[in-house]
């Protein structure tokens, strides 16, 4: 038994998909289904600068982290106790868990991209901050003065902030300013939306009804072993509260220095599977180390034997 946690939006990078359905037939066959589910080729997409328009982004990464999982399962046999998923992970997880289908998700996803997308046009920008240790309270306040949100807290030394880029490029020279030791670093993030902000709060309700749509062939009881990235916690199993959760995950807050905290006392090994390990940096931050997965070459080097 192991923990598996999927990585979110930027994680992806263009020509992902072609080692994996060339070098494994679970994941060829993934991919023609996929492709199926969104009536367009979704391994040309993967091969394109395409792959980075968050449309197309969401279910290239959804696709190829549950190719991963799935080819990882069936090559050691071993299974989840509990999934985490960062934003956009969070449908991976579902998926791999068996809560929602795969071709439901990746319509979904497809979806979400367009609606976060189009709530803050061409005016919303990411940024991730980097201090050690991260003045939590100086930051807070002043991207409150500059009508900023706080996106994601990453680990002790990383948030993301997200909002209408002149405001937060005000931010972050104030941030600057304010913070010259340690030095703070902002690093701007490719992205085409302010994710996980106040914008996100005016597609919930078509998102909503995409996500009802969907539902019938939901099993939010299989969500049980999955941690909501809106709720804090696992899913309790209830089809409203997968609904709430994947709802509110678009303008809440990640703090997945929390979900960290929650999943190193889950099962070990703690196995990260995507296109790229970002998370398994965070991991190493507060001192747990993570089992990566990020191709088929990785799958067959995994020895469950070796993990105790």
């Amino acid at each position: 038994m192991a923990t598996f946690v999927f990585p979110g939006q930027g994680s992806q990078r263009v020509g992902m998909a072609r080692e994996i359905v060339e070098a494994s037939p679970l994941g060829a066959a993934l991919f023609r289904r996929a492709s199926a589910a969104l009536s367009l080729d979704l391994v040309a997409v993967c091969d394109s600068p395409q792959v980075n328009e968050t449309e197309y982004t969401q279910p290239a990464i959804v696709a190829i982290s549950v190719a991963l999982a799935q080819a990882f399962i069936a090559a050691t046999g071993v299974e989840a106790t509990l999934l985490a998923g960062h934003s956009l992970g969070e449908y991976s997880a579902l998926v791999v868990a068996g809560a929602v289908p795969f071709g439901s998700a990746l319509r979904l996803v497809r979806r979400r991209g367009q609606l976060m997308q189009e709530a803050s046009g061409d005016v919303g920008a990411m940024a991730a901050v980097v201090q050690k240790p991260l003045q939590l309270e100086t930051i807070g306040r002043i991207i409150a003065e500059c009508g900023v949100a706080l996106a994601n807290h990453n680990s002790p030394s990383q948030v993301v902030l997200s909002g209408p880029r002149s405001q937060l490029e005000l931010a972050l020279d104030r941030l600057r300013a304010a913070c010259p030791k340690p030095r703070l670093i902002a690093i701007p993030l490719k992205v085409s939306a302010a994710f996980h902000s106040d914008a996100m709060h005016r597609i919930e309700a078509p998102f909503r009804a995409a996500l009802i749509d969907e539902q019938p062939s939901f099993a939010a009881d299989r969500a049980l072993r999955v941690y909501s990235n809106a709720h804090r916690r696992a899913y309790d199993g209830r089809p409203s509260d997968l609904l709430e959760g994947l709802v509110g995950q678009l303008a809440a807050s990640v703090d997945w220095l929390d979900a960290m905290e929650q999943v190193r006392g889950a099962s070990p090994p703690i196995v990260e599977i995507g296109p790229s390990a970002p998370l398994s940096r965070f991991f190493k931050e507060i001192g747990v180390v993570v089992d990566v997965v990020s191709d088929i070459a990785s799958v067959g080097a995994w020895r469950p034997e070796e993990r105790g």
